[in-house]
């Protein structure tokens, strides 16, 4: 529909708008020449954005921004340029826009003919999360329009196909719509459309989105606002990172599941960390009607505690997380309900005014009395309890509970609560009531372990909180040794024994046994090799080629289960060892002996723990954030984690985390490295960004950096795979020797081979995780094997380096090794 000018404005769809300095136009159909002829007009989104106008509205004359349906892109979509971060910004921003009290209006009733675009991203023409807006903006509202960053989804305009532009790149990447300084925002019927990480205009203190429509993967949602009549397309499994502070809300909301395979995981969340939500009269939609596990998260903490009353999924009532998730508070017939909605007059009401009012009773839906009227403010949403410690030590002074119980806004207001603890919780501790707002908790835990307790505590209202404690037991008195312990070398199985009697058999033996090759029977330049993990006494100690003519010591503390520890006794070896004791071909760990803390130190026959950045990675790579190693704490750890990443192993603590081990030989031939691994992304990328890898390498001189490696790495072209190649390392610098190959294999029960056969470098990777349908569709490979003819040397070392991220919770972006066998053939071979 074609504009009528007036004199003093406008006419559009029949709609007479006056135009002045607060009152604004932004029209992409016309040339510079027409709009200059009419005051307050633009063609150009960058100038009407930018212009003096727009920061003279204030909070009681909000400057208005209409906009005539258009694509408008904040910047060329086929530049070439990479955009860069400037300096006090939080991301890459295409435009700021600042004004006290602004307005974006789309003249029409379908916000998909209103198109404010973008077509950047991570390692996409942006070095960094790129973000349409950077709003300065106190009070904020969008009507009409569409947000969208266009990076990996094609832009479809069906009134006008020649505005159609294709996306960037298939790979799904972070590409970020806006984040506003401010107060309010209110989104009424707009779309906000990317992938990964959308961020749909989040950082305002009180948000609101009514009738809006989403398309995301995960990280993507406002964390902490309230959404009403919106609909989702979900391309992950957790469209929001965490919810925060009193958390978010879903009101009459529609959630749809696009996830093209769920592979691992057929399960649809709603964060990645957790934090409170409140789903009332939501609907699941999946296709098909295939029923798929909907949940809060993936690994709540106990103290987690979120709400939901009249879900449905596929027109089925369910319970997110099943029918006995503690998480869920089911709102049925409980007061709490109303601080949501409620019913006034045989009518039904969204009581936005008690989630977003604040002091001055701010309702963007209108009818802001009706909710005074009807006595329904001031309805608490939020409950939190904290303690003034985590745990109990027997004998000390009991844990004190303090629940704080809170308004959506955040204000702390006034209910009675009830504590408890589970039943089968009582006979490790005794809850005391103290006040109407805070309990005590005193140890009376009498078993073998320390037990972790969970305190419940409700209000009348209907609202809960948890908190977890932990309590030591009754420590028993020590063990003692009975005699002289004995260490035995066992020839056969190459290994040194340690066999001892304790005191007391009434409790399971978790004596701490620590073992050290040292260079004399007096135990002079000791050096850590094995240690107890997991309260499990190591009574062997298997001998490497490093141990030949040294003396062998154990170090055992005797303890039991939940006793004090006993006296430490050295044991060593009477003689050295010898080569006939050690098979020097052979190296094997699963990392359940190997010390956690950093080794630094290079020594022959021993392991090297540290972190570092390879000499050619940018620093200042957004690829590789900021890269901030902190060598006081362990670059590797051993235990379990998650996702992808399956039982016990070692993961990386740390960017840089790497791991060297240096033969005791300086003359070694053909080599062979196998690894068996899980990553812990489950779609196939492997790590945080693209740029970020892994090196498994053999043949290496570990203190000059001089070897070949496989490089598995996580590229720009894929999202759901890594791409794989041989390097060659020297003096620290990195080489490709074969081009890269994506790989959808780097999943759980990945398996490579790395090996030397005479000149030529051979490396295999597969897995135990069957490959999706898309991912063969995309013709990514399944197994790889890659070769290379190389020069031989000398080397026998190995390396395995990884420069990702680990991620969130420290480890979601990181690779657990579950063991590293090694074999060599000696030079004269």
């Amino acid at each position: 529909m074609d504009i009528i000018w007036k004199e003093q404005g406008f006419i559009y769809n029949e709609e007479y708008r006056e135009l002045n300095e607060q009152t604004l136009l932004l029209d992409g159909r016309l040339s510079r020449e027409e709009a200059a002829a009419h005051p307050h007009v633009y063609c150009d989104i960058q100038e009407a954005f930018a212009g003096r106008e727009l920061s003279e509205g204030s909070l009681e004359n909000p400057t208005i921004m209409y906009i005539v349906p258009n694509v408008y892109w904040i910047d060329d979509p086929l530049a070439t340029d990479t955009l860069q971060k400037k300096e006090g910004d939080r991301a890459p921003f295409g435009m700021h826009v600042n004004s006290r009290s602004l307005k974006i209006v789309g003249l029409s009733e379908k916000p998909e003919n209103i198109v404010i675009a973008g077509n950047r991203g991570q390692s996409h023409a942006c070095n960094g999360n790129y973000t349409l807006f950077s709003f300065q903006v106190e009070e904020l509202f969008l009507a009409n329009l569409t947000l969208g960053n266009y990076c990996c989804v094609d832009l479809v305009y069906p009134t006008n196909p020649a505005l159609n532009q294709q996306k960037r790149t298939e790979s799904v990447t972070q590409a970020q719509l806006a984040f506003q300084e401010g107060e309010k925002l209110c989104a009424d019927n707009c779309r906000f459309v990317s992938r990964l990480n959308l961020v749909p205009v989040c950082g305002a203190k009180r948000a609101l989105y009514r009738n809006c429509h989403f398309e995301s993967t995960d990280d993507a949602l406002n964390g902490n606002a309230v959404y009403v009549g919106c609909d989702f397309d979900f391309y992950g499994n957790r469209p929001i990172y965490q919810a925060t502070g009193t958390g978010a809300v879903f009101i009459d909301c529609i959630f749809r599941s696009r996830i093209k395979t769920l592979g691992t995981e057929a399960e649809q969340y709603l964060t990645k960390e957790g934090g409170q939500i409140a789903l009332i009269d939501c609907c699941y939609e999946t296709a098909e009607n295939v029923p798929v596990r909907v949940d809060w998260t993936k690994y709540p903490l106990p103290s987690l505690k979120c709400y939901q009353y009249g879900v449905v999924q596929n027109g089925k009532p369910v319970i997110l997380g099943g029918g006995g998730s503690e998480e869920t508070v089911q709102l049925q017939g409980k007061k709490a309900l109303e601080a949501y909605v409620f019913e006034y007059e045989a009518k039904r009401y969204i009581n936005i005014e008690n989630l977003l009012g604040g002091s001055e009773g701010w309702n963007p839906l209108g009818e802001p009395e009706i909710s005074k009227k009807a006595g329904k403010l001031r309805i608490p949403t939020f409950m939190q309890l904290q303690t003034d410690r985590e745990k109990i030590v027997y004998g000390e002074d009991a844990i004190h509970v303090t629940a704080k119980v809170f308004l959506f806004s955040g204000e702390e207001c006034r209910e009675r609560v009830d504590f408890r603890l589970e039943k089968r919780d009582t006979v490790y501790a005794e809850l005391i009531p103290e006040t109407e707002h805070s309990c005590r908790i005193e140890n009376r835990n009498h078993s073998e372990q320390e037990k972790q307790l969970v305190v419940h505590a409700c209000t009348e209202s209907g609202l809960e909180a948890a908190v977890a404690i932990s309590v030591e037991p009754c420590l028993f008195p020590a063990p003692k040794l009975t005699g002289e312990p004995v260490m035995k070398m066992v020839r056969e199985m190459g290994c040194v024994t340690l066999s001892y009697a304790l005191s007391s058999k009434e409790r399971t033996d978790a004596s701490e046994i620590s073992w050290y090759r040292c260079d004399t029977a007096a135990g002079e330049g000791a050096v850590l090799c094995a240690v107890t993990k997991r309260s499990i006494p190591l009574q062997c100690y298997r001998l490497t080629a490093a141990d030949i003519g040294k003396y062998i010591k154990a170090v055992i503390i005797p303890r039991l289960s939940g006793s004090l520890p006993g006296i430490a006794k050295e044991v060593m070896t009477s003689f050295p060892v010898t080569e006939d004791e050690v098979d020097e071909k052979y190296l094997f760990t699963d990392f359940s002996e190997l010390p956690d803390e950093n080794q630094p130190e290079l020594r022959r026959g021993s392991w090297t723990l540290d972190c570092a950045r390879p000499v050619d990675i940018e620093i200042n790579s957004s690829t590789f954030g900021s890269w901030k190693m902190d060598s006081s704490i362990p670059a590797w750890q051993y235990g379990e984690t998650g996702n992808g990443s399956k039982g016990v192993g070692f993961y990386q603590n740390t960017q840089g985390a790497r791991l060297r081990f240096a033969p005791v030989l300086k003359q070694y031939g053909d080599m062979s490295l196998t690894v068996k691994a899980d990553p812990a992304k489950t779609a196939g990328q492997g790590f945080g960004s693209a740029g970020q890898y892994m090196d498994f390498g053999i043949k290496f001189e570990v203190e000059k950096l001089t070897g070949y490696a496989l490089r598995v790495i996580r590229v720009k072209e894929a999202s759901d795979a890594v791409a794989m190649a041989l390097v060659e390392y020297r003096e620290g610098k990195s080489s490709y020797l074969t081009a890269l190959q994506l790989v959808s294999c780097y999943l759980t029960g990945f398996c490579v081979t790395v090996r030397l056969e005479g000149k030529t470098l051979i490396a295999t990777a597969e897995c135990d995780t069957p490959q999706p349908a898309y991912q063969m569709e995309k013709g990514y490979a399944h197994e790889v094997r890659l070769e290379s003819e190389v020069s031989v040397n000398p080397e026998g070392g190995i390396l395995i380096w990884h420069t990702g991220t680990p991620g969130t919770g420290g480890w979601q972006n990181t690779t657990m090794l579950h063991s590293i066998e090694v074999e060599w053939e000696t030079a004269s071979e």
